[in-house]
């Protein structure tokens, strides 16, 4: 641009005429022009990023809400499935291991070790009732052996933990019940079309040793052990709270 009192050439930038020293009116016009238009500058540019902040948070968290609810549908999908595929799983896996797991059943039942017997039962979780005919079998032993391992526990609570045998009486004739329950009630096994002799002989054994464990640990005579099983639930309360207080 030309200098309007020199006619010198200058630049928009220049304050004064490098040639008469001047000032140039144009270039503080266009100083604060360029200043303004910064200050416009900086507050757009703050705008923009305070918005583009706010809409990448809420951004983010609708993100995690659509995750979160993904999460909780194939939560619930698999958690309402979760019972069949475990037992669909335990099936197959009874089912490659049968050979193994039946020697080791029958060896318990030979050995009359009947706690290890029922904890290998717990330990696989064979789900007799729906398994193939060959562990179907077992099925009464499998009930009878769990009542069995909790007359055997309260029998030895008593006997090692004495302060404690109004909780331990009460309890143990509540397993006795079921205990002779599951021994008499064979029209539960008659669904799987079990044969008797499979389990009739293992199950009188277990009858048999929960006699010795009162005769051996509660002081019992064998008339009154071998009387329990023909007795109320009431009626062998009574008897083992009067067994109790004749001893103390």
């Amino acid at each position: 641009m030309k200098c309007e009192f020199c006619n010198g050439n200058m630049s928009l930038e220049d304050l004064h005429c490098p040639h008469c020293g001047q000032i140039n009116k144009h270039a503080q016009q266009h100083i604060k022009d360029m200043q303004r238009y910064q200050g416009e500058f900086n507050e757009t540019k703050e705008d923009v990023i305070t918005v583009t902040k706010k809409y990448s948070q809420i951004t983010v968290r609708c993100i995690i809400i659509v995750v979160l609810m993904i999460a909780c549908i194939v939560l619930a999908v698999v958690g309402s499935n979760a019972y069949s595929i475990c037992r669909d799983m335990n099936r197959k896996k009874a089912e490659r291991n049968k050979e193994e797991n039946i020697r080791k059943i029958e060896a318990f039942i030979e050995d009359e070790d009947f706690m290890a017997l029922n904890s290998f039962f717990e330990s696989t979780d064979l789900a007799f009732y729906d398994a193939s005919e060959e562990y179907a079998r077992y099925y009464p032993v499998q009930m009878v052996a769990r009542q069995y391992t909790g007359v055997y526990g309260y029998i030895m609570s008593i006997y090692e933990n004495p302060e404690n045998i109004e909780w331990s009486l009460d309890n143990l004739s509540q397993e006795l019940t079921y205990f002779y329950k599951y021994m008499d009630d064979r029209e539960m096994y008659y669904f799987r079309d079990v044969d008797p002799v499979y389990y009739e002989d293992t199950i009188e054994a277990m009858d048999t040793h929960i006699k010795q464990l009162f005769m051996t640990y509660l002081g019992f005579t064998k008339e009154e052990a071998d009387g329990l099983r023909e007795l109320s639930e009431a009626k062998r309360m009574v008897l083992l709270e009067e067994k109790f207080e004749n001893a103390e």
